[in-house]
């Protein structure tokens, strides 16, 4: 299954109003760590007026494409919605902020686009966590599916043999210990 992972907007003026950021950022940095590992693409948005990328994903999201955006819905931007096309994953998992808006927008598009989309819960974030829970419930409802980060991984590596094993058994263990 070609997959995409679309991190929408993880910037400075809006993470440091995020509940509970260091461990959201924590699971898009393993994310895209994993996609980098097996050749998945990854496009970053950022929105025109948020400033720069979150120090604590920057260095993770080096060396893949950031689009700047002025619409919530990533999608609405022709250049955005012409990379997709371009790459045409089947299955787009999404990241990133804020769940209620941006993410939520971006995922009805992707599905009305006929593309298979999933949100780990752990991995996007509102401001305010009804709004976050509300999104995603509406979503699922939608035909979108929530795991978290690590079910995604673990189900396309499907056995310890996979080549990226071993390094992302010691990244998600590292991550783990700073969760606790």
């Amino acid at each position: 299954m070609k997959t995409l992972i679309l991190v929408i907007d993880p910037q400075e003026r809006l993470t440091r109003v995020i509940p509970g950021w260091p461990s959201v950022a924590a699971s898009i940095r393993l994310l895209v760590h994993y996609a980098r590992l097996v050749g998945w693409p990854v496009i970053v948005t950022r929105q025109v007026k948020l400033g720069e990328l979150d120090s604590l994903v920057r260095e993770e999201l080096e060396g893949f494409p950031v689009f700047v955006k002025k619409y919530f819905d990533p999608l609405r931007e022709e250049e955005i919605k012409a990379k997709i096309n371009e790459l045409n994953p089947d299955r787009v998992i999404i990241v990133g902020i804020e769940t209620h808006i941006c993410v939520y927008q971006a995922a009805k598009h992707l599905v009305e686009m006929g593309k298979k989309v999933v949100i780990p819960p752990d991995a996007v974030a509102s401001q305010i966590g009804q709004d976050h829970v509300y999104a995603l419930k509406n979503l699922e409802k939608n035909g979108v599916e929530t795991v978290p980060v690590e079910t995604i991984i673990y189900k396309d590596m499907e056995n310890p043999e996979h080549p990226a094993f071993k390094e992302i058994l010691e990244y998600v263990k590292n991550r783990r210990k700073t969760l606790i």
